[in-house]
Protein backbone atom coordinates (compact mmCIF):
# COMPACT_ATOMS: atom_id res chain seq x y z
CA UNK A 1 0.00 0.00 0.00
CA UNK A 2 0.91 3.76 -0.50
CA UNK A 3 0.91 6.31 2.09
CA UNK A 4 1.95 9.79 2.18
CA UNK A 5 3.95 10.10 5.07
CA UNK A 6 4.08 14.02 6.79
CA UNK A 7 5.88 13.34 9.72
CA UNK A 8 7.93 10.89 11.64
CA UNK A 9 7.99 10.53 15.46
CA UNK A 10 10.14 8.54 17.60
CA UNK A 11 10.08 8.89 21.61
CA UNK A 12 11.75 7.11 23.83
CA UNK A 13 11.04 8.69 27.35
CA UNK A 14 9.99 8.27 31.40
CA UNK A 15 7.60 10.95 32.42
CA UNK A 16 5.98 11.30 36.01
CA UNK A 17 2.23 11.48 36.48
CA UNK A 18 0.81 14.63 38.29
CA UNK A 19 -1.62 12.63 40.10
CA UNK A 20 -0.08 9.42 41.71
CA UNK A 21 4.14 10.40 40.81
CA UNK A 22 4.28 7.17 39.43
CA UNK A 23 6.58 6.73 36.37
CA UNK A 24 5.73 5.28 32.87
CA UNK A 25 7.57 5.26 29.34
CA UNK A 26 6.54 6.34 26.30
CA UNK A 27 8.59 4.19 23.83
CA UNK A 28 7.11 4.13 20.50
CA UNK A 29 7.73 5.32 16.55
CA UNK A 30 4.48 6.38 14.98
CA UNK A 31 4.28 7.35 11.11
CA UNK A 32 1.57 10.47 10.67
CA UNK A 33 -0.43 10.39 7.23
CA UNK A 34 -3.13 12.38 5.73
CA UNK A 35 -6.07 10.30 4.90
CA UNK A 36 -9.18 11.21 2.74
CA UNK A 37 -11.97 12.00 4.64
CA UNK A 38 -15.78 12.13 3.88
CA UNK A 39 -19.11 12.51 5.85
CA UNK A 40 -22.31 13.77 4.06
CA UNK A 41 -24.82 13.78 6.62
CA UNK A 42 -26.38 17.36 6.50
CA UNK A 43 -30.33 18.07 5.62
CA UNK A 44 -30.80 21.32 4.40
CA UNK A 45 -34.73 20.68 4.91
CA UNK A 46 -34.40 20.08 8.36
CA UNK A 47 -35.05 21.89 11.23
CA UNK A 48 -32.52 24.13 12.18
CA UNK A 49 -30.11 22.67 14.74
CA UNK A 50 -30.70 19.52 13.50
CA UNK A 51 -29.29 19.31 9.81
CA UNK A 52 -26.03 17.34 10.47
CA UNK A 53 -22.63 18.06 9.19
CA UNK A 54 -20.61 17.95 6.07
CA UNK A 55 -16.70 17.14 6.16
CA UNK A 56 -14.02 16.59 3.39
CA UNK A 57 -10.47 16.62 2.64
CA UNK A 58 -7.94 15.17 4.39
CA UNK A 59 -7.44 14.52 8.45
CA UNK A 60 -3.97 13.30 9.97
CA UNK A 61 -4.23 9.41 11.00
CA UNK A 62 -1.19 7.78 12.92
CA UNK A 63 0.06 4.68 12.33
CA UNK A 64 2.35 2.45 15.14
CA UNK A 65 5.67 1.63 13.03
CA UNK A 66 6.26 -2.32 14.22
CA UNK A 67 4.19 -5.09 15.96
CA UNK A 68 4.15 -3.71 19.20
CA UNK A 69 5.33 -0.36 20.45
CA UNK A 70 9.14 0.49 20.35
CA UNK A 71 11.44 3.54 19.58
CA UNK A 72 13.66 1.16 17.89
CA UNK A 73 11.69 0.61 14.56
CA UNK A 74 12.65 4.27 14.18
CA UNK A 75 16.37 3.17 12.74
CA UNK A 76 15.52 -0.56 12.15
CA UNK A 77 13.62 0.93 9.05
CA UNK A 78 15.66 3.27 8.67
CA UNK A 79 13.27 5.83 9.19
CA UNK A 80 15.72 8.23 10.03
CA UNK A 81 16.35 8.32 6.37
CA UNK A 82 13.69 10.66 5.69
CA UNK A 83 14.70 13.61 7.55
CA UNK A 84 14.60 16.13 4.94
CA UNK A 85 13.01 14.96 2.50
CA UNK A 86 8.91 14.47 4.00
CA UNK A 87 6.49 14.75 2.66
CA UNK A 88 6.92 11.52 0.50
CA UNK A 89 5.11 8.50 -0.82
CA UNK A 90 6.50 5.01 0.93
CA UNK A 91 5.35 1.67 -0.04
CA UNK A 92 4.09 0.33 3.35
CA UNK A 93 2.73 -3.20 4.64
CA UNK A 94 0.06 -3.20 7.26
CA UNK A 95 -0.85 -5.68 9.49
CA UNK A 96 -2.72 -6.02 12.84
CA UNK A 97 -0.32 -5.36 15.89
CA UNK A 98 -0.71 -4.20 19.96
CA UNK A 99 -0.42 -0.93 21.17
CA UNK A 100 0.94 0.11 24.77
CA UNK A 101 -2.09 -1.53 26.31
CA UNK A 102 -1.87 -4.90 24.29
CA UNK A 103 -5.07 -3.90 22.19
CA UNK A 104 -5.01 -5.02 18.54
CA UNK A 105 -4.33 -2.34 16.18
CA UNK A 106 -3.56 -1.33 12.14
CA UNK A 107 0.40 -0.99 12.02
CA UNK A 108 3.41 -0.27 9.39
CA UNK A 109 4.80 -3.66 9.86
CA UNK A 110 7.19 -2.95 6.64
CA UNK A 111 8.19 -0.01 4.98
CA UNK A 112 10.24 0.12 1.75
CA UNK A 113 12.25 3.59 1.66
CA UNK A 114 12.08 5.50 -1.89
CA UNK A 115 15.43 5.41 -3.27
CA UNK A 116 18.87 7.78 -2.21
CA UNK A 117 18.10 11.81 -3.32
CA UNK A 118 14.14 11.20 -4.35
CA UNK A 119 11.47 13.15 -3.38
CA UNK A 120 8.15 11.71 -4.19
CA UNK A 121 5.96 13.91 -2.69
CA UNK A 122 2.60 13.79 -4.33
Amino acid sequence: MQLTVKRVEVSNQTFTRKSDGKEFLVDNTIIVSDIAKSSEKFNENAEFGQRGSVSYGFEEFEYQVGLVPSSEHFFKMGLDKLKGNLPCVLEVELAQGHNAYDQPITVIKSVKLPSKGSNNAS
